[in-house]
Formats: structure tokens, sequence, C-alpha cells
């Protein structure tokens, strides 16, 4: 039998798991550009279940990283955000839960930050990319989020050539329509 015991208080909210950027611009390390309040905006749900809000996705300002967010209607069980550009292959990047409403109202995702223009023969899921950011306005991306049973909720993509990454995602995985990743929340 295990017993744990907790004593003391706490004065400070405690996150878990914990951001991995700070919100207020000129963090600790770098500006991620995707906000600029001193707080993370609070979503106010008003789409379908399991299905995306928000996404924003693009290099920091120096041009050095790759930051991905994801908000959600509703709790979801997975989001991951692919990448391509013409030409280029198709990366997938699982995100991070980082916040979710108590009520069940939504979810928010962040992945990177990812190092920009690695070698491919380097690429590492989650922590890398092959685009450059200079090549950050031929960058299409989708997001995938799947629910607790692991089906496809949602698939939505963004960019230049969202079609041709629409048509990748459904030869890339089962339960994902080109048709259905078309339609932009």
């Amino acid at each position: 039998m295990l017993v744990l015991l907790l004593s003391g208080c706490f004065t400070t909210t405690v996150r878990f798991p914990p951001d991995l950027w700070v919100w207020d611009t000129g963090g600790p390390f770098f500006d991620s550009g995707i906000h600029d309040t001193a707080s993370p905006p609070t979503p106010v749900p008003a789409g379908e279940i399991g299905t995306v809000d928000t996404f924003a996705g693009g290099c920091n300002p120096g041009d050095t990283v790759w930051l991905l967010e994801v908000t959600t209607f509703g709790w979801t069980d997975d989001a991951r955000v692919f990448m391509s550009r013409p030409g280029g292959m198709l990366e997938e990047h699982a995100l991070l839960l980082i916040d979710s409403d108590p009520e069940g109202a939504w979810d928010r995702y962040q992945g990177g930050p990812l190092e920009a223009g690695v070698d491919p023969v380097a690429f590492a899921p989650g922590s890398n990319s092959t685009y450059a950011c200079a090549v950050e306005d031929e960058v299409s991306f989708g997001v995938v989020l799947r629910d607790r049973f692991g089906a496809v909720s949602e698939c939505v993509t963004w960019g230049p050539d969202r079609v041709d990454l629409g048509d990748q995602l459904e030869a890339f995985e089962a339960g994902i329509s080109a048709r259905g990743c078309l339609a932009t929340p």
C-alpha cells in the first residue's frame, strides 16, 4: 500500500505540464511572436467538440526556430502538426498539452521550439525541422486532432500548398480524408 501525504501551502498556481515558453514578450529566451500579451488568451468555445479553434505557426523573430500552437474546442486526446512545402518532405510533430479548461471547453497545445533548417538526415520530429525560416511563406501546415478513442476528429490545412498537403495526409494516415482537410475553421 502506498500512502502519499502532502502538506504545506502554495501561494502561487502550479501548472502542469508547464508552458514551453513565457507568454510575456521578451521572455527568458526569446519573444515567441505568437502572443504579445502578459498572459495567455482564454479561448471562448464556439465550435464543435474536438475541432480546431486557433492555430499559430511560424518562425521566431530571430529566424532560428519554429513555434507551433493549437487551441481546440473541447478536450481532445492528441494533437499533431504536419509541415510540408512543394518538393519537400512531410514532417509530423506531436504537440504537448500545456493548458486545459477544467470544464472541458478547450485544450491548448504547443510545439517547439523546433530548430529550423536542419539536414533531412538529422530530422527528429518534435525537436527540429528541415524547413529554414527563409522559406516560411512556402510552408503549408496541417493539424490533425484525435479523440479519446483514437479516431480522427479534425483535419485542417493552411498555406500555399494545402491541397497537396491534404493528399499527403490522406495517404499517410488512416481515417483522414483529403477533402475533409481542406475545411478551414
